[in-house]
């Protein structure tokens, strides 16, 4: 009689498994595996309607996933899940939801800033967007939508009705500082990329860059397009952060790393496989040599991220500062089943030039430095009383330099405090005044006073995260852009 059940059992196994109270197979006296296969030999034998081909076992399997299919999922979820934490399924449709590239979206080309008060306004417009085509700014004020009053809704009220299918116009109404009257843009929706890579010119010679995860192509053209001007554009100091960053592609993270390292033949990682073949990854000396290149990690920098900062630190490139990386050191094969799903499977070990292994383990920083929390940096701010309405003025007041002064730091004041009670003064006041149910007055009483001292005492009450890493990346940064390139860079063209 064949026996061609042994893999088959294993699966049976883990339904029985899945659905089987735990304490059931140690009660029988006989492992579930034995009983399975042992019925499934005795239906090959004895039942009138089996013969050699047939597998009582497949058979089972094939009835019970068509009668649940989530059990299929459960399934090989388990399956995959028992040989390592990293191998996984991703059932069908749902892959780039945990495995975004470059976020792609249909809008106009804006964000919004959720910090500022008493109003909608444009935060940033992308760069070549349909907005930026339009001649929306950073600052607007977004008043309407479609022809709909949006002032007194949230962010979340908003982006959906600036948003809608591609190919289509929305009428978007905006306030502009020091303008009379509102100013309306008919705007085309088209697709749009959010990089997972941006670039802070920091002052000083320090250019800054974030990489939120190594996704695709896009990603790495971003970086290698702008990071090979750099010293061209002056900047002689580096910090590249990946904090938080997961990791991404194997051959995105390759391809970047090769920009940043300046030298050729240098093994930047090594791939170590199952079958103990190990394969190094050279550099071509692509890069560029800062004079300092400092490297930002945390403890949820993982996997392509990690190996990012630890070749650079290990091959003396860079220097981390941070905290201990999560300690991912295996790479997985994703690939992609008939019905969309995919199998994730781990297949190699990421090596280190002189780390060599690091997962469970992390890498260390060079420098390590934790957040901090403070209570908000408050400013010094003019003493102001709530005891008589500040009235409108286009001469100079203390008081009215004082009100001013709460108003900006509460983000209701877009210019600077000074001390001239003018429309935009008066227009911050009535927008303090609409989102905390006052009466809109042609001044401010002291009522309003009362309020706005009262938001001023609970900010200053605040306890916020001081980002001490990246001041430390600054320090070092800037300390080391003090001085010029240590050598001649070469003419080439970059365009």
């Amino acid at each position: 009689m064949k026996r061609k059940t042994g893999r088959l059992a294993a699966l049976i196994l883990v339904i029985a498994l899945l659905l089987a109270p735990a304490a059931s197979a140690a009660e029988s006296g006989q492992s579930m595996y034995d009983k399975l296969e042992t019925v499934a030999d005795l239906i090959t034998q004895y039942n009138v309607n089996s013969n050699d081909d047939d597998d009582p076992l497949k058979n089972a399997l094939v009835d019970m996933m068509q009668e649940n299919p989530a059990l299929f999922e459960k399934l090989m979820g388990s399956m995959l899940s028992h040989y390592d934490r990293y191998s996984n399924y991703v059932a069908p449709g749902l892959y780039d939801t945990y495995y975004p590239k470059a976020e792609k979206y249909v809008g106009i080309g804006i964000s919004m800033d959720a910090a500022r008060r008493g109003g909608i306004f444009v935060e940033s417009v992308l760069n070549g967007s349909p907005a930026d085509g339009a001649g929306i700014l950073p600052g607007d004020e977004i008043i309407s939508v479609a022809g709909k009053d949006v002032r007194a809704l949230a962010i979340a009220q908003i982006s959906p009705l600036v948003r809608g299918e591609e190919g289509t116009s929305v009428k978007l109404g905006v306030r502009r500082p020091y303008t009379e009257k509102p100013l309306y843009f008919t705007i085309k929706r088209s697709g749009l990329y959010v990089s997972n890579v941006t670039f802070t010119d920091m002052g000083d010679g320090v250019m800054y860059i974030k990489i939120a995860r190594f996704g695709d192509l896009k990603t790495f053209t971003d970086f290698a397009s702008r990071y090979k001007k750099l010293p061209y554009e002056g900047y002689r100091s580096v910090i590249i952060d990946v904090r938080g960053n997961p990791g991404g592609d194997l051959n995105v993270l390759s391809n970047m790393l090769n920009y940043v390292v300046p030298d050729k033949n240098k093994t930047m990682f090594a791939l170590r496989y199952r079958d103990m073949n190990i394969e190094p990854i050279d550099s071509t000396g692509a890069g560029w040599r800062p004079n300092k290149l400092v490297l930002l990690a945390d403890e949820h920098s993982a996997s392509a991220s990690e190996v990012f900062v630890g070749s650079l630190q290990d091959l003396g490139y860079g220097e981390i500062v941070g905290a201990t990386t999560y300690g991912k050191g295996y790479g997985q094969y994703h690939i992609p089943l008939a019905d969309t799903s995919t199998a994730i499977i781990s297949n190699f070990e990421l090596w280190l030039p002189v780390t060599i292994s690091y997962d469970g383990k992390g890498i260390n920083p060079k420098y390590a430095v934790a957040l901090k929390q403070i209570a908000y940096p408050m400013p010094r701010l003019t003493p102001l009383y709530p005891t008589d309405a500040v009235a409108a003025s286009q001469s100079y007041s203390e008081r009215t330099e004082a009100l001013e002064q709460r108003l900006k730091l509460l983000g209701y004041l877009g210019k600077t405090a000074d001390g001239i009670f003018d429309s935009e003064t008066l227009w911050a006041v009535n927008a303090f005044q609409r989102t905390h149910g006052l009466t809109q007055t042609a001044d401010c009483p002291a009522s309003t006073l009362t309020a706005i001292d009262k938001d001023i005492a609970a900010l200053a009450a605040t306890v916020v995260t001081q980002d001490t890493q990246l001041n430390k990346a600054l320090e070092l940064a800037r300390a080391a852009a003090e001085k010029p390139l240590s050598y001649v860079l070469p003419k080439v063209d970059l365009d």
